[in-house]
Parts: structure tokens; sequence; C-alpha cells
């Protein structure tokens, strides 16, 4: 049988087992996660642009720092360019 387990030990000397999570949950809360970032980026897009100008610039902020960065920032602007491949 298959022993799905890990042995952790705390700084305290207290010894775990711990399972990790399976295929399915780890599916929905990925689910969930993507379903709230979505939902609080397309808030702050529409909040940020009724600021015009200033609110693209905010809008490259906030999606900076939701997503980890570099994959939305040129898709925030109605002008950037399309990527270019390195091959």
């Amino acid at each position: 049988m298959l022993d799905n387990r890990y042995r952790v030990e705390t700084p305290e000397g207290i010894d775990l087992l711990l399972r990790p999570a399976g295929l399915v949950p780890r599916a929905l809360a990925f689910t969930v996660d993507l379903a709230l970032r979505g939902l609080i980026l397309l808030a702050l897009f529409f909040g940020f642009g009724l600021l015009g100008k200033l609110g693209i610039g905010s809008v490259r902020c906030a999606c900076f720092s939701f997503s980890g960065g570099t994959w939305c920032c040129s898709r925030c602007s109605t002008r950037a360019a399309p990527p270019v491949s390195s091959g």
C-alpha cells in the first residue's frame, strides 16, 4: 500500500504526520482562488476605469501586484505591441 503521509518534526520536537491534499481538493482550491482574483481585478478595472489616464496606471499597478506581474502589464494598455517571440 502506498504511504502518502509526510512526517514533519516541529522546532518543539513534536512529530506531525501530514497527508497532502489530493488532486480534486487542489483543483477546487485553485478554481476558487482564480475566481476570487478575477472578481477583484474586474472590480478594480471598472473602478479605475472611471479615472481615465490615471486609472490606466493604477490598473497596471493592481494587475502587477495581484498576479506577480509581467503577464498582464502589456495587456492592460490598448496601445500595447504584441509579444515578440524569442526564437
